[in-house]
């Protein structure tokens, strides 16, 4: 039987749970110390709801110790903390015994109790509102049908059909529009663009531009022809100028092939003379342009003076964009009180990014006082127009009982229906319910599908998830490969608890060969974006100079950090580091502070991003 050692010098109420790295050989009744605390892992204690003490779960021991069995005390058993019916409380789940050397004893089979992910805090996602500001109108939109023919629709559209015939100019547009929204008459886009084109050969400057789209998109029966599109545009005069010329700037901006190679400079110079005219599409366009600097140098300051030029015509999509600027600071001093104020008057105008927007301002308190359930009903707005991130929020909302009542099987219905188009936050959400047993029946498989969406998409947290499952054997066989694979995935985007995971393994030789280099490599990464036992461990590696010189102030620095973080023997470590050195006190040009007594506080599970 394999050994893995532990030590617990903290109080019993303690925040996180030293387990040894080293593993040997014993007799069933040997207690071997630690070879040094450069073989110590620590795991992260949670508050128990049931009896307030500080408790280790299982899980958490089962992820560095696969084939762990059982954890005692000297010759004692530790047990699981069970409730009033004696049965073990769920999730498994043992106390902290102060003072006491513990020991993880690990078996030959794999052991799959009271598994648990990655169930990251997941949050409202930021960044998909301000993926984009919505650029032109476009020829799907002007499309799109209008519902149920009435009597009073069709009767005033059979009378424009009649004058139509007759040869009058405009009646010959309305009927085109008729005929394409399907207002009072079937929607045909073929007689649409029959009766748009009846219009343009009379010069109709509105009709031409219908006519251009139809040859720029390959409606109305016809293919695409780039040159003939721009052979409409090219001839609008009059009132339709300024559409035209943004029509043929989309043409320049998408680039066709050897027609029209891609050429940002001459689209720029076509939109910015429609934008002179007061087109308001370009004048979104230049904004959107320079808001992303793409094709052209990223410039906040004329972005802003674009979009506040369209959004002074009442255009949505541009006082969005201003939100934008001011949310981020983007040339301008960052005011959430003004982003606000910005983006709900695009919002009020049903504009769904917005509302998403304004739903996140809610969500953490930005520019307003935090409501969970103001950012719900913002978020429900924009997720019921088919906005992908506000129906993964929604979801979200409903899981964790913010602002509504916990409702996991709600939570699901909104997570399938952006996961189902691709969102990977959602695909990665249901890939947790699925493992949790929350609103649907527990299966891994199922979890595990999920969470492969996800992860194949590049969510780190979902490939940290997956990682766990194939490494311990749930929802597929063990693969320990396909674990090191997907760890190293989530580790090399930066994913804290991912880093330190590969750290660990890397440290005490599961998953991948024992080095110590590496180790101290990837811990860095980690303790470096706060993650307090990896800072705690890069301290002991400092401490015994273990390949890496010996530095007791180096040491005393990291311990530091991990006892603000709620490592408690990150403190005790200090503490003797400073006895050893005779230090009261820690100096300043060393770039260490010494810590109050601190209260009590959870520190940050291995694998959370909280």
């Amino acid at each position: 039987m394999d050994q893995t050692k532990s030590s617990c010098p903290c109080p019993c109420v303690c925040p996180s749970f030293p387990v040894a790295s080293t593993t040997a050989a014993v007799a069933t009744n040997g207690v071997d110390a630690p070879k040094s605390d450069i073989d110590v892992i620590f795991i992260a204690c949670r508050q128990d709801p049931f009896t307030g003490n500080d408790v280790v779960l299982w899980s958490d021991i089962i992820m560095p110790f696969q084939r762990a069995t059982y954890v005692r005390n000297g010759a004692k058993l530790v047990p699981f903390l069970k409730d009033t019916n004696l049965k073990n409380l769920e999730p498994l789940r043992i106390a902290c015994v102060p003072g006491a050397v513990l020991d993880v004893v690990v078996g030959g089979q794999s052991n799959e109790a009271g598994a648990e992910l990655s169930n990251m805090l997941e949050k409202v996602d930021e960044e998909a509102a301000s993926a984009d500001v919505v650029g032109e109108t476009n020829i799907d939109e002007e499309s799109v049908g209008h519902g149920d023919v009435d009597q009073e629709h069709t009767t005033a559209s059979e009378q424009e059909l009649v004058a139509a015939e007759q040869g009058d100019v405009d009646a010959q547009y309305r009927a085109g529009y008729i005929y394409q929204h399907g207002y009072g008459l079937p929607l045909s886009h073929t007689k649409a663009r029959n009766w748009y084109l009846k219009a343009a050969e009379q010069g109709h400057s509105d009709a031409q531009i219908k006519v251009g789209l139809s040859f720029e998109h390959g409606l109305g029966g016809c293919s695409k022809d780039f040159t003939k599109a721009m052979e409409w545009y090219s001839g609008v005069t009059g009132q339709g100028l300024s559409e035209a010329q943004f029509r043929i700037g989309t043409l320049f901006e998408k680039g066709h092939g050897k027609v029209f190679p891609k050429n940002p400079q001459t689209a720029m110079a076509y939109f910015l003379e429609a934008a002179d005219q007061g087109n308001v599409k370009a004048q979104l366009k230049i904004g959107n342009l320079y808001y992303h600097g793409n094709d052209i140098p990223r410039n906040y300051v004329k972005s802003m003076m674009w979009f506040l030029k369209a959004a002074g015509q009442g255009n949505a999509p541009a006082q969005y964009g201003i939100g934008l600027l001011y949310g981020g600071g983007h040339g301008v001093i960052k005011d959430y009180q003004q982003a606000m104020e910005w983006k709900l008057k695009a919002a009020n105008q049903g504009y769904a990014a917005a509302q998403y927007g304004v739903g996140i301002f809610y969500y953490y308190g930005q520019g307003v006082r935090k409501d969970y359930a103001r950012a719900m009903n913002w978020h429900l707005k924009a997720a019921e127009q088919g906005h992908l991130a506000a129906q993964h929020s929604v979801g979200l909302l409903y899981k964790g009982g913010l602002g509504v009542t916990q409702d996991y099987q709600k939570a699901m219905e909104w997570y399938k229906k952006a996961a189902d188009q691709g969102y990977a936050d959602a695909q990665n959400a249901i890939g947790m319910l699925y493992h949790d047993g929350h609103g649907v029946a527990q299966d891994a498989s199922k979890a595990l599908k999920w969470l492969l969406k996800a992860a194949e998409q590049g969510i780190a947290r979902a490939q940290l998830n997956v990682s766990i499952l194939y490494k311990r054997g749930q929802g597929t066989p063990v693969d320990l490969t396909k674990a090191s694979e997907w760890v190293l995935k989530a580790a090399i985007q930066g994913l804290a608890p991912a880093q330190y995971n590969v750290g660990v393994m890397h440290h005490s030789g599961v998953v991948f060969p024992q080095d110590y280099h590496k180790a101290l490599d990837w811990l860095l990464k980690a303790a470096r974006q706060g993650q307090s036992e990896a800072q705690f461990m890069v301290g002991i590696y400092y401490e015994k100079g273990r390949c890496v010189g010996k530095s007791n102030e180096l040491a005393m620095k990291w311990y530091a950090k991990a006892a603000a973080g709620g490592i408690k023997h990150a403190q005790v470590r200090l503490d003797e580091v400073e006895k050893k050195l005779g230090v009261r006190g820690h100096k300043q040009d060393e770039g260490i502070v010494r810590l109050p007594k601190r209260r009590k506080t959870a520190a940050v599970d291995l694998t959370s991003d909280e």
